[in-house]
């Protein structure tokens, strides 16, 4: 069942950057683009990594009434900015925009409320959402997500340094290297497809908390003195640190891809 979502038609489109294509999109050259940067205040956005060297922007343009967006070149990044012309939030209208970009372009995403698709990109994204959803497949590049209410679910994420703040539910998998988590009235489940070999992972969540690694792994546990924890590791001096920060009825659970003999661990 697809999410709907209240999304911004490309509506009003003044360009200040050379741009061809059929009617409702816009194609610009990626050659001297730094930076994708969209600016939205409500609705849906997919941005989809490509091997092209062209960045594309979809969209319905059949309703001005509702909102306009601006899309410029400054500064050597292609800007997106949508802006609400009412406090219209309903109707039957399907409204949203696609961004197919080149993978190795950044990418920050500044959104009020609102559904987030990002997939295929290997370099540096920023999303930054009011209230809302983000969901993550195939990204590699280093990984700024913070959303004040809402969830972040995602697979396949290669990312070295990935850095999160959310206040809603978790889901990630695919993860490979080091992690920074601070969440709110949250819950989180954590799976590594590969053992991180540098940096730290640092949790702060409320809510119950499951991450698992392949056997292989070596954590440097920090855990809470209290609540219920099941590990199946050892901890190890050398390996990566692990830091787990948590509610005292929290439950945590660090488990190994493959079954072994669980451990409790209070420490």
């Amino acid at each position: 069942m697809k999410t709907r979502m209240i999304a911004l038609a490309l509506c009003v489109l003044p360009i200040s950057a050379a741009a061809t294509g059929k009617a409702g999109a816009q194609i610009f050259p990626a050659q001297g683009v730094s930076a994708l940067i969209v600016d939205s205040s409500a609705g849906e956005i997919t941005v989809q990594g490509t091997t092209g060297d062209k960045i594309t922007v979809e969209g319905m343009r059949d309703n001005a009434k509702l909102c306009a967006v601006d899309i410029n070149i400054k500064d050597g990044k292609l800007v997106i900015n949508e802006r609400l012309k009412s406090n219209h939030l309903g109707g039957k209208e399907k409204l949203g925009f696609k961004i197919l970009v080149p993978s190795t372009v950044p990418v920050v995403i500044n959104a009020g409320m609102g559904s987030i698709k990002l997939s295929k990109l290997n370099s540096a994204t920023e999303v930054n959402v009011g209230a809302g959803s983000v969901d993550l497949q195939s990204v590699s590049g280093a990984l700024l997500i913070k959303i004040g209410m809402g969830s972040l679910t995602g697979k396949d994420i290669t990312s070295a340094n990935t850095n999160l703040s959310v206040d809603g539910n978790i889901d990630l998998s695919g993860l490979t290297g080091a992690l920074r988590l601070a969440g709110g009235m949250s819950s989180a489940k954590l799976q590594w497809a590969a053992a991180p070999t540098a940096g730290e992972i640092n949790i702060s969540v409320t809510g119950p908390l499951e991450m698992s690694f392949p056997a292989a792994a070596k954590l440097n546990f920090r855990l809470p003195a209290s609540g219920k924890i099941a590990n199946d590791f050892v901890s190890a001096a050398d390996g990566v640190p692990l830091t787990v920060t948590s509610a005292l009825s929290s439950t945590i659970s660090i488990r190994k891809t493959k079954k072994g003999k669980n451990k409790d661990v209070t420490k």
